[in-house]
C-alpha cells in the first residue's frame, strides 16, 4: 500500500511529507496502524531510517498523519527509540490517536442530564473537539452521567459507553488547512453496530478463511431475569408495555422481566428459567433497562467462534474498523451463517504480510445468507414458487432475470417458469389480478378541478409526437398565450470566450480544489447527511437567487458544516454560516427574498441553536428549524452583499467575510494605486468608506467592480496587516470547497431573474462532463488547458448503412470514450484500477492515493469505460447500473443480447468491415469458433488463460481516422501511458501491425438498445461524411396555438426527461431533439411512455418514471398527473409478444400501486371506446399496427379526443351528472353520479368479480330522486341497508332523494353479495332519515354486564383479546387475580356479541375470540378501537346529522369515536378511545360507559356524554343494520 505520511510539529504546523515506498530520503518499515471499535483508539508505530538533518522532525509530542477510507487519521508521537546504525539511524516511534488528548482535559465534579448530544456538549464544552455526529437513536431519550470527582474528559466518554447502551465511539480529524496546521476535531457517537459500512463481504471456508471454530454453551442460561439494585430495589413498581415502545411487556408487580422464545427453547417443567443480576444501581429504570440487557446476552445458546481470515491488499484497502461482513461455512451442522464486524485491525503501509483483521460481535442471521451454488438457488427458487402460490407477472419476471444473470440455461428456465406456473397459477396472469400486492388509491378526485383541458402539458413517446405531427388540439386563428418561449441566447462565440477566461481566472483561486477530497464535504450535500442540510441549502438557495454549490461551499469554509460551531468571542461568529452574533442577534432583521416578498426575523439562541424550536416541513421533508434559520439568514446576508457589489461574486464573497466597510477599503486603496487618485482615509487608516470619496472615485469603484473579476484581490492581505480584522485568504477559502457541476462556474440570480457572475453563462458544448472534470481538477495549468482544449471530435470515414445509423448516438459513445482515454494519456489524471472504479462518468469520483504513479486519479476498467460510454450516449444494454457490464463473468454479453436485433459475430477480416463506431469488440482467451453463438459468448471464467469459452475484455470501436482503425479502452494496470489507450488496433497487439490476434480472439459485438437506434433513425446519405446535425422541434414550430402543451419524441423513455432529479427541456432521441419548453404553470400533466422504453428492465422503468413524476410534482405543486395505462400486444404484432405482454403487465401494476399511494398522481385507465369489445386490453385493431402507436391521423386525432374526455371526466372531482330521466349506468370505482332531475327508471351496475379478480377499494356512490311510479333495477350482486332497505334491497318511495354508498364487501358474515351498500334518504323538504339500531337494548344489556363486575378488572393493554387461544394464555392477561382489559377489548366484545359470562372473562376455558354466531348483529372481532372505527366508517355506520355540541339526537347504543390524546398515534383517524352510549338520566342527558384507566375502583365508569366532549370526539357509530 502506498501512503503519504504527514509529520507535524507540536503545534501541528507541517514539516515534511513522506512516502512510504519512497526509499530514497526516508525509508519506512515495520510500521502497523492499528484501530479498535470498542474504545475508538488508534495508534500507529513504525521504524524511520533517517539522515542527521532528519532526525528532529520525529520529536515527542509532534505528530504523524495519514489518509484512511476519506478521513485523515492525526497521531501524536508519544515515545521514540533510536538505534544507531553506520550510515544512519534508525527511530522507532509510537503514536496514539489524537483523542488520546482528552486524557489531559479534565472536568471537575458534574452531573449531566439529557440526550447524548447535549451530553457531549457538556462533556467537551472546554476542549478542542467538537461534537460530530450522534446516532438519532440516541437523541430520542435522556441519560444521565456523573462524575464524583474530577475526571479526565476521555474517562468520562469511556465510561459513557454502557449508559449510551454500549454505544460506538470515533474520534475524528477533519484538515481545514494541513500546511498551516489547522484542523477540527469531532467526537462521533454511533448507537451500537451502526459504525462501520454493511459491506458483507463473505468470508467463507475453503475460498478466504480456513480452520473454523465454534464453541456452543449454555451454562449461563436463562429465560428470565430478576434484577436487584442497590439497597435491595427491584423492578417490580415498574410497567412495561411494548405498545408503549417498551421492549417487552412486563405488568405491575412483577419482579422480573422473562422472553417467551427463550422459554420455549429450554424451561424447568414448563417454568421459567430464572436468573438473579445484581447491579450497583440505584433507580428502577436503569436497573430494568440493565437487567434487560442482561437478558438478551444469557437468553440464547452462547456460541463463540474463532475466525482466521486472508484478504488481498485492495481488500484491506476497503475495510474500516466496525464494517460488517458474512462469514459462512457448510461445513458445520447446522451451518455457520453469520454477520461479523470488524472489532479490530491492523495494517502496515509497507508490508502486506503483517494486515490482519479481527472479527467479533458475531450474529446468527442463517434466514438471510445462500450458498453460491447455483443449483442451490434454482431449488431455493422454487422452494419459494411451491411457498407463495400465486405470483404475479412482475414476479415470474423477476426471478428469469435473476436466474438469467446466475447464468442459469434459459431452457431450465423455461422449463423451471412453466412447470410452477402451471401448478400454481392456473389462470392467465392479468392486469389488475395481483390486486393484494396494489395499494388502495387514497387519492381525493374532488379536490381535482379541471373545467378544460387547456393548458396542460401532455408527454410521452410515439403517440405524443404524433399528436404535434397531426396538430391535435390546434385552436385555429388563435396566437398562443400560455405557450412558453425559449430564452433568448447570446452571441456563442463571445459567450464560449469568456467562459474560457473564467475558467482561467477561477483556476487561480483553486475553485473546486477540495470539493471532494474530504468525507465531510461530501456528507454535507449528502441527502445522507445527519441534518438534511441538503434541503434548506436547495430551498433558500433558489429563495434567495443564490448558486446552492456556492452555499455549500460559505457552510463549509465557515464552519465545517457544523451548526453549532462558534467562536470564542460571544460577539463572534454562529451556526453553520457564521451569523454574527454581536450584530444580528436579539435584532429585528429583514428577510427579502427574490420574488420580493419581506419577512422579518429576530435571531436568537433559542431559534438559531440546533434542536431548540422544533421542525420545519420543506418539499415533504422534516429538517431542524433551526439548521434551516441559519441558512436562512446566512442566504440573505449572502444576497444583500451581491446587490451591494452588482452581482459580483468575488466582491460578494470578500463582503460576506470582511463586511462592508472592509471591502470599500481594499477596493479604495487599489484605486489609489493603480489610477492614482485620492482617497479619504478614517480611523488610524483603518476606514476608506464609499460615502466619503470624492465622483470620481465613486465612479471608478463601480467600474472596478462591474468588470465582475477581483483586480483587487491582493489588497486584503494589506487590510489584513493594517486592521488585524479577516481572512485574507477569504476568496480561496470559500471557492476551494465550491463543486464544480456540469461545468457550471459560480453565479447568482439578478432581480430580472437573468443568471450573473464571471463567466456564469455557459456555452453550448457537447462535452459538459469533460468541462467539470476539467474545472474540478487540482493543477490549475492543466485545468485551465484542459477546458480551453475540450475536444470536439468527429467520426470520420464511417462506414454507412442503407437501415440508417444513429449517428448522434454513436458519436456520444466514440467521444466519452476518447474523452475517457485523454483523462489518462494527455491530463495524466486517470488509470485503471479496479478496486473502486468509475461505470457512471456523471459521477466521477477520485481514488485516494497513488496508483500506478498516478496521485488520487479517476480509475476505470475495460467495462466500466464501456459502461461509461453508453451509459452517456443514452443506453444501458452494457451498464453497470443496470447489471450488464462484467466481461469475464458474461452479463455484458448477456445484456447486450437481452433482446432481439443485436449482432454477434466473430471477427474477422470480412466482418471488419461492418463495423461502426460505437460498436464493442469483445476479447477471449480462446479461439472464437466461427459461428460463436450468445451462450458462448457469455460463459463465465472467460478471463482464465485455460478459459475454454467466455470473454475477458471489451474495447470501444471508434472508427476510421486517416485510414487506422481506432479503439478505447482501458486496457490493464499499466504505468501511464499505457493503461487506458485510444490506439490504432492494429498495433494493440502486434507492434508490427498484425491483426491475427483479432481475427483469432475478436467478437463483434452491437448491442440491442444501439441496433434499435440504428433501425429508427433516418436513413444517412451515403454520400455524406458528416453526420446530419440533430432536428430541433417545438410544438408550436409553425406559429399555431394548442389546447395542450406536447413535448414527446419517437421511442423516447422516461429516462429521457429527468436526471439528477431535475426536468430535461432539449430532449434527443435518434438524432431528433425536442427543445419545447416547459409551461410555467399546467392545468395537469399526462404521460405516455409503454413499448419502447420497456426494452430496458421493468424496474429500472418504473423507476425512471417515478423520477420524472417527483421532478413534476416539485415544478407543479399540487397539479394532477395521470399515467396513462398501457395496452397488450398481439401475437401478429411482435414476435415476443408474450416476455412484452409480461412486461406491460409488470408495469401497469407497479404504476398502478405507485399512483394509487402518491398524492395528485392518477392511474389513468384506456377510454373504453379505444379498447377491443371482446378483449378491453388491446387497442383496436383500427386504430394501431403495432400494438401501441396510433397508425395515422385520424387514429392519432381518436387517441387525443378520448384522452381529453377521459381527463376532464376525471377534471371535474370524480363526479358525474346528469339531466337524464332513464339511465344505465355502470358505477365505476373512486365516482360520484347525480342525476341532477327525478329519475322514473334505474339500473346501475357493478364490476364483475370473482375470487382471484376484485378490488377491495371500490367505492362509488350515486345520489338520485324517485319520481312518481320509479322503477329501480340493482345488481344481484349488492346487497343494500339502510333507510327503506329491507333483506339487503332498496324499496324506494316515490318523492325522496336517496345516496347509496356501494363498497366491495370484506365480510361475508353480513351477507355472500360481492358488495355492500349504505343508504339515506330525505324527503323533499325534510332532513334526512337516520335510522335507529332495532338491537340497541340487547347491546346495552351486554355492555353492563362487564359494569356489573367492574372490581374484578384493572386496565391494562395486555388482554385475551390479543391472543388466537385466550386460555392458553391467561397467565399474561389474569396477573396477580385481576382480569386486564382496555377500551378496545371492552368494545370489541360487545360488538361481537359476548356477555362478561360468555367472555374469555367470564368463562377462562375459552380458546377463542370469534363473533357470537347466535347474535344476528354481532360483528367480527376486531382488536383495535381505531380498526373498528374503520370498519364503521366503511360501512358508512356514521351518525351524519349527530349534534355534537348538545348531543340531543343521539340514540343508545350508539358508539362514541374519540382522540382522547390528541395526538396522531398512526392509526385511523388517530381514533384512541371508545365509549358507548347505555341510557338517558333524570335531567334528560344520554350517558355512556366508558372504560378508562385512572380511576380509584376497578376500570369502568358512566359519564355524560356531553362531558366526554373534552376528548375530542370524531364521530358517532351506530349500527344500520336490524
Amino acid at each position: 500500500m502506498n501512503k503519504n505520511l504527514y509529520i507535524f510539529d507540536n503545534d501541528k504546523k507541517l514539516l515534511k511529507l513522506i512516502n512510504t515506498t519512497n526509499t530514497n530520503n526516508i525509508k519506512v518499515y515495520d510500521d502497523t496502524y492499528t484501530s479498535e471499535l470498542l474504545t475508538g483508539a488508534e495508534t500507529y508505530t513504525a521504524s524511520f531510517k533517517v539522515s542527521y538533518q532528519d532526525q528532529p522532525i520525529f520529536l515527542e509530542g509532534n505528530y504523524i498523519g495519514f489518509y484512511w477510507q476519506d478521513n485523515f487519521k492525526l497521531m501524536q508521537i508519544k515515545k521514540t527509540t533510536s538505534i544507531e546504525h553506520i550510515d544512519d539511524v534508525t527511530i522507532t516511534v509510537y503514536a496514539e490517536f489524537i483523542g488520546i488528548e482528552l486524557y489531559n482535559s479534565y472536568v471537575d465534579k458534574f452531573v449531566a442530564d439529557g440526550t447524548a448530544t447535549k451530553l457531549l456538549e457538556t462533556i467537551l464544552m472546554d476542549t478542542n473537539y467538537k461534537v460530530g455526529y450522534v446516532s438519532p437513536s440516541l437523541d430520542q431519550e435522556a441519560f444521565r452521567v456523573e462524575a464524583t470527582e474530577v475526571t479526565s474528559v476521555y474517562s468520562v466518554i469511556q465510561n459513557a459507553t454502557s449508559i449510551l447502551y454500549e454505544c460506538e465511539w470515533q474520534f475524528r480529524t477533519v484538515p481545514v488547512d494541513i500546511k498551516r496546521g489547522k484542523f477540527n476535531f469531532f467526537v462521533d457517537c454511533f448507537a451500537n453496530g451502526e459504525r462501520g459500512t454493511k459491506r458483507y463481504k463473505r468470508f467463507e471456508s475453503d475460498r478466504n478463511s480456513y480452520g473454523m471454530k465454534r464453541t456452543g454453551d449454555i451454562t449461563n442460561f436463562c429465560s428470565g431475569i430478576i434484577p436487584v439494585g442497590k439497597n435491595g430495589i427491584t423492578i417490580s413498581d415498574v410497567k412495561w408495555e411494548k405498545e408503549q415502545g417498551d421492549p417487552t411487556d412486563k405488568p405491575l408487580g412483577q419482579n422480573y422481566i422473562f422472553d417467551e422464545k427463550a422459554h420455549e427453547m429450554l424451561n424447568n417443567g414448563g417454568k421459567y428459567v430464572l436468573m438473579k443480576y445484581k447491579s450497583d444501581a440505584d433507580d428502577i429504570y436503569t436497573l430494568i433497562h440493565e437487567g434487560y440487557t442482561k437478558l438478551k446476552e444469557l437468553n440464547k445458546t452462547k456460541f463463540s467462534y474463532e475466525i482466521p481470515v486472508y484478504m488481498t491488499e485492495r481488500d484491506y484497502e476497503e475495510i474500516d474498523v466496525g464494517d460488517t461482513n458474512y462469514v459462512v461455512s457448510n461445513k458445520f451442522n447446522p451451518p455457520i451463517q453469520l454477520e461479523a464486524r470488524i472489532t479490530e485491525f491492523e495494517i502496515s503501509f509497507t508490508d502486506r504480510s503483517k494486515n490482519s483483521v479481527t472479527l467479533g460481535n458475531y450474529k446468527q442471521i442463517r434466514s438471510k445468507l445462500k450458498s453460491l451454488n447455483k443449483d442451490d438457488i434454482v431449488n431455493d427458487v422454487v422452494d419459494i414458487i411451491k411457498k407463495h402460490g400465486k405470483l404475479t407477472a412482475s414476479d415470474l419476471l423477476a426471478i428469469r432475470n435473476y436466474l438469467n444473470q446466475l447464468g442459469v440455461d434459459k431452457k431450465l428456465i423455461d422449463k423451471l417458469i412453466k412447470q410452477y406456473t402451471d401448478k400454481v397459477v392456473p389462470d392467465p396472469v392479468k392486469p389488475g389480478d395481483d390486486t393484494d400486492k396494489i395499494s388502495d388509491d387514497t387519492e381525493d378526485y374532488r379536490a381535482i378541478n379541471i373545467k378544460k383541458i387547456d393548458n396542460g402539458l401532455w408527454i410521452g413517446d410515439s403517440r405524443i409526437h404524433d399528436c404535434i405531427k397531426y396538430k391535435c388540439g390546434e385552436i385555429k386563428g388563435k396566437t398562443p398565450t400560455t405557450q412558453p418561449q425559449p430564452d433568448k441566447k447570446e452571441d456563442s462565440s463571445k459567450t464560449a470566450k469568456q467562459y474560457k477566461a473564467a475558467v482561467d481566472y477561477y483556476a487561480g483561486f483553486g475553485l473546486g480544489k477540495w470539493s471532494d477530497k474530504y468525507s465531510d464535504v461530501r456528507n454535507m450535500r449528502s441527502k445522507s447527511n445527519h441534518w438534511k442540510i441538503y434541503v434548506p441549502v436547495e430551498y433558500y438557495s433558489k429563495k434567495f437567487g443564490l448558486d446552492p454549490q456556492l452555499v455549500y461551499a460559505m457552510i463549509y469554509a465557515e464552519s465545517s458544516a457544523n451548526p453549532y460551531d462558534a467562536t470564542k468571542d460571544s460577539t463572534g461568529g454562529y451556526g453553520l454560516m457564521q451569523c454574527e452574533r454581536g450584530t444580528y442577534f436579539n435584532k429585528k432583521m429583514k428577510i427579502k427574498y427574490l420574488d420580493g416578498k419581506v419577512e422579518y426575523f429576530t435571531p436568537s439562541y433559542s431559534n438559531m441553536k440546533p434542536k431548540s424550536c422544533g421542525s420545519k416541513t420543506i418539499n415533504g421533508i422534516k429538517v431542524d428549524k433551526a439548521i434551516c434559520n441559519q441558512i436562512m439568514v446566512g442566504c440573505n446576508e449572502m444576497r444583500a452583499r451581491l446587490e451591494d457589489y452588482h452581482f459580483n461574486i468575488f466582491a460578494s464573497l470578500v463582503g460576506y467575510n470582511f463586511g462592508i466597510g472592509g471591502f470599500q477599503w481594499v477596493v479604495m486603496h487599489y484605486i489609489k494605486d493603480r489610477y492614482k487618485l485620492n482617497i479619504v482615509v478614517t480611523n488610524n487608516g483603518k476606514s476608506a468608506l464609499l460615502y466619503k470619496q470624492s465622483a470620481a472615485v465613486k465612479k471608478k469603484y463601480w467600474e472596478v467592480i462591474d468588470t465582475m473579476q477581483a483586480p483587487w484581490k491582493n489588497y486584503r492581505k494589506k487590510y489584513k496587516q493594517v486592521t488585524g480584522w479577516g481572512t485574507p485568504t477569504n476568496i480561496e477559502d470559500y471557492l476551494r470547497w465550491y463543486k464544480v457541476v456540469d461545468g457550471q462556474l459560480p453565479y447568482c440570480i439578478d432581480n430580472k431573474g437573468k443568471k450573473r457572475g464571471y463567466g456564469a453563462i455557459k456555452p453550448a458544448t457537447t462535452n459538459k462532463s469533460a468541462e467539470a472534470t476539467a474545472v474540478s481538477t487540482e493543477d490549475s495549468t492543466t485545468r485551465a488547458a484542459s477546458v480551453k482544449n475540450a475536444p470536439t471530435w468527429k467520426i470520420e470515414g464511417n462506414t454507412t448503412n442503407t437501415k440508417g445509423v444513429a449517428e448522434n448516438v454513436r458519436k456520444k459513445i466514440v467521444n466519452k470514450a476518447r474523452e475517457i482515454c485523454d483523462l489518462h494519456q494527455k491530463y495524466k489524471k486517470a488509470t485503471y484500477y479496479g478496486g473502486a472504479c468509475i461505470y457512471d462518468d456523471s459521477k466521477r469520483f477520485r481514488v485516494s492515493g497513488t496508483i500506478h504513479g498516478i496521485k488520487n486519479p479517476y480509475c476505470y476498467v475495460c467495462s466500466s469505460l464501456s459502461s461509461c460510454a453508453y451509459l452517456y450516449a443514452g443506453l444501458r444494454s452494457v451498464t453497470a447500473k443496470y447489471g450488464g457490464a462484467n466481461c469475464a463473468y458474461g452479463s455484458l454479453v448477456r445484456n447486450a443480447t437481452k433482446y432481439s436485433g443485436y449482432t454477434l459475430k466473430k471477427l474477422t477480416s470480412t466482418t471488419i468491415n461492418e463495423l461502426l463506431p460505437g460498436d464493442l469488440i469483445m476479447l477471449s482467451n480462446a479461439t472464437v469458433p466461427s459461428n460463436v453463438t450468445v451462450a458462448w459468448a457469455s460463459k463465465s471464467g472467460g478471463d482464465s488463460k485455460y478459459a475454454k469459452a467466455g470473454t475477458h475484455h471489451v474495447v470501444v470501436y471508434c472508427g476510421k481516422v486517416k485510414g487506422k482503425r481506432m479503439i478505447a479502452h482501458a486496457s490493464g494496470g499499466h504505468k501511464w501511458p499505457r493503461a487506458i489507450r485510444y490506439e490504432d488496433m492494429s498495433i494493440t497487439y502486434s507492434s508490427r501491425g498484425s491483426m491475427t490476434h483479432w481475427y483469432t480472439h475478436g467478437i463483434i459485438l452491437r448491442p440491442w438498445d444501439l441496433a434499435r437506434a440504428d433501425k429508427e433513425a433516418k436513413v444517412k446519405n451515403q454520400s455524406a461524411t458528416k453526420p446530419t446535425p440533430p432536428k430541433d422541434i417545438t410544438d408550436d414550430d409553425d406559429g399555431a396555438s394548442y389546447e395542450v402543451t406536447f413535448k414527446g419524441l419517437n421511442s423516447a423513455a422516461p429516462k429521457d426527461f429527468v436526471e439528477g432529479g431535475k426536468l430535461i427541456t432539449n430532449i434527443t432521441v435518434n438524432g431528433v431533439t425536442d427543445k419545447t419548453p416547459y409551461p410555467k404553470t399546467v392545468s395537469h400533466v399526462m404521460l405516455a411512455f409503454g413499448v419502447p422504453a420497456l426494452g430496458d428492465n421493468v424496474d429500472n422503468v418504473v423507476e425512471d418514471y417515478q423520477s420524472l413524476i417527483k421532478a413534476l410534482l416539485k415544478k407543479y405543486p399540487k397539479k394532477p398527473i395521470f399515467v396513462c395505462e398501457e395496452a397488450r400486444l398481439r401475437s401478429s404484432q411482435s414476435g415476443n409478444y408474450k416476455q412484452m405482454n409480461e412486461a406491460i403487465d409488470s408495469l401497469n401494476n407497479m404504476m398502478l400501486d405507485y399512483c394509487n399511494k402518491t398524492r395528485y398522481v392518477i392511474f389513468l385507465r384506456k377510454p373504453k371506446d379505444m379498447c377491443d369489445a371482446t378483449d378491453k386490453y388491446y387497442w383496436l385493431s383500427s386504430l394501431t399496427t403495432d400494438g401501441y402507436r396510433m397508425k395515422d391521423k385520424a387514429s392519432t386525432q381518436t387517441y387525443y379526443k378520448e384522452y381529453k374526455k377521459k381527463i376532464l371526466y376525471f377534471g371535474e372531482g370524480a363526479e358525474w351528472e346528469s339531466d337524464s330521466a332513464t339511465s344505465n349506468k355502470m358505477l365505476d370505482s373512486q365516482r360520484v353520479y347525480t342525476y341532477n332531475k327525478p329519475l322514473k327508471k334505474l339500473q346501475f351496475r357493478v364490476p364483475a368479480t370473482s375470487s382471484t379478480n376484485y378490488n377491495d377499494s371500490y367505492y362509488a356512490r350515486i345520489v338520485f330522486t324517485a319520481a312518481k311510479g320509479f322503477k329501480l333495477i340493482q345488481p344481484d350482486s349488492v346487497y343494500l341497508e339502510g333507510v327503506d332497505c329491507k333483506n339487503g334491497v332498496l324499496l324506494p318511495k316515490e318523492n325522496t332523494t336517496y345516496i347509496v354508498s356501494v363498497y366491495y364487501n370484506p365480510d361475508t358474515t353480513i351477507s355472500d353479495k360481492a358488495y355492500l351498500g349504505s343508504v339515506g334518504a330525505k324527503k323533499k323538504g325534510s332532513n334526512y332519515a337516520q335510522p335507529l339500531f332495532k338491537y340497541s337494548a340487547d347491546l346495552v344489556k351486554i355492555a353492563n354486564s362487564y359494569y356489573k363486575n367492574n372490581s374484578k378488572f384493572t386496565y391494562n393493554a395486555t388482554t385475551p383479546c390479543d391472543f388466537k387461544n385466550p386460555a392458553e394464555n391467561i397467565s399474561k392477561w389474569k396477573v396477580n387475580n385481576k382480569y386486564q382489559i382496555d377500551d378496545s377489548c371492552f368494545l370489541n366484545y360487545v360488538l361481537t356479541g359476548w356477555t362478561y359470562e360468555k367472555s374469555p372473562y367470564g368463562n377462562e376455558k375459552k380458546t377463542n375470540n370469534n363473533r357470537n354466531s347466535d347474535v344476528s348483529w354481532a360483528i367480527p372481532s376486531t382488536r383495535n378501537e381505531a380498526n373498528i372505527g374503520k370498519y364503521f366508517v366503511q360501512k358508512n355506520w356514521v351518525v351524519d346529522v349527530a349534534d355534537l355540541e348538545t348531543f340531543k339526537n343521539l340514540s343508545i347504543g350508539d358508539i362514541i369515536f374519540m382522540d382522547a390524546d390528541s395526538k396522531n398515534n398512526g392509526e385511523f383517524m388517530a381514533i384512541s378511545h371508545t365509549a358507548i352510549v347505555i341510557e338517558k338520566d333524570s335531567a334528560g342527558d344520554y350517558v355512556a360507559l366508558e372504560c378508562t384507566n385512572g380511576l380509584t375502583n376497578g376500570v369502568f365508569r358512566k359519564v355524560k356524554v356531553k362531558e366526554l366532549a373534552s376528548k375530542n370526539i370524531l364521530f358517532v357509530g351506530r349500527f344500520m343494520i336490524g
